[in-house]
């Protein structure tokens, strides 16, 4: 058995490990990021990289400071990522919309957000691909895409160039003195550490063992297809109330997606997927049904019971953090989360309240 040394192990390879790792490279630390496939192999690199502004009930709730500190630090990173050299990553601000179905829907939207209203004929003149019933909808200026596996990369050549390093491996448990740790084990050697992030998505709950109390996170599993359809005259992105969206993107295919199942860890793609996705998106989009689909990609996605992250530290364990249980909006929330969690582990005070995300009100 051989040993290494690191400041802060980072176990997972995902957007919310890589920003973790450029987080806290900047405040010193010479952090070691390890992943058991590759770089963004899982939802961090299949997700289709639409960024919106939470909507009225999730910006009230816990979820809203967090929410607004990740679109911010989104905002902040392009000038950051780019003087340290890393390649661009699509980053673009583009408006959406949040079309209403049925009457029921229309009444909802306009009273939480009547500034921003469209009637049907306007949701129509902003995007030209909706030939189905629609009631009207909300625009939502702030919105902004990104490519997300290019994100990724982005972190990880920043946080390179800061002092991380990247390493390959399976990490099977970690070595601890009382309760303390002192080492991670990895692929049968120890990396010398005295501070851990686990944030392997919804493999985390594996990592119950290792630190003695439950991780209560699931798979939730997302696919998205990728169709080629001709341009239309505009074509503004959309999502229905349910989180169904469609949008183009640089490469100039369309996403269409998405769902969400619990079946447990199986990535592969599916025939009834495919049909769903096509289905609800023919209720807007008369098109689709026609279209070629180029790609269709499944992922999993990390959920906690009670739908908020899990950020903070291990219950009972000295040096153990747990960063897991974005669900859908992984991409979307990593850079504040990660911003917010470096500065707990560096002994700064975090610009968000992390209380409700901790680890310990699971029991």
């Amino acid at each position: 058995m051989s040993e290494s040394a690191a400041d802060v192990v980072i176990c997972g390879g995902g957007v919310l490990g890589a920003a973790l790792a450029y987080e806290l490279a900047g405040r010193g630390a010479r952090p070691l990021l390890i992943e058991s496939r590759a770089i963004a192999s899982g939802a961090s690199g299949k997700a289709a990289g639409l960024l919106s502004p939470a909507s009225d009930a999730r910006a009230a709730g816990s979820l809203g400071p967090l929410w607004r500190a990740s679109l911010a630090r989104h905002h902040a990173l392009v000038r950051e990522l780019e003087t340290l050299g890393s390649p661009g990553y699509g980053f673009a601000e583009s408006p959406s919309l949040l079309v209403a179905a049925d009457a029921a829907e229309a009444r909802t939207l306009r009273e939480a957000a009547p500034s921003q209203w469209l009637e049907p004929d306007e949701v129509r003149a902003r995007c030209a691909w909706i030939d189905g019933p629609v009631e009207g909808g909300l625009l939502r200026e702030a919105s902004a895409e990104i490519e997300p596996a290019a994100f990724t990369g982005a972190l990880i050549h920043a946080a390179e160039t800061r002092g991380a390093r990247i390493e390959h491996g399976r990490v099977t448990g970690l070595r601890l003195t009382g309760r303390s740790v002192t080492g991670v084990r990895l692929d049968g050697d120890v990396i010398r550490t005295d501070t851990v992030v686990l944030a392997m998505g919804p493999w985390t709950s594996a990592a119950g063992e290792w630190i003695g109390s439950r991780v209560p996170v699931t798979p939730l599993k997302g696919q998205i297809l990728r169709l080629r359809l001709p341009p239309a005259a505009a074509e503004t992105r959309f999502s229905d109330t349910d989180g169904n969206y469609m949008a183009r993107k640089a490469d100039g295919l369309v996403y269409v997606g998405t769902t969400e199942e619990r079946v447990g860890f199986d990535e592969a793609p599916t025939v009834a997927a495919r049909r769903r996705i096509l289905r609800q998106a023919g209720r807007f989009v008369s098109a689709v049904s026609g279209a070629e689909i180029e790609e269709q990609t499944a992922c999993l996605r990390p959920l906690s019971p009670d739908g908020l992250p899990i950020l903070g530290p291990a219950p009972g364990l000295s040096g153990a953090f747990i960063a897991t249980g974005h669900g859908r909006a992984g991409l979307l929330l990593a850079p504040g989360s990660a911003a917010a969690l470096a500065a707990h582990i560096a002994g700064e005070s975090p610009t968000i309240d992390l209380t409700p995300f901790d680890p310990a009100r699971f029991g």
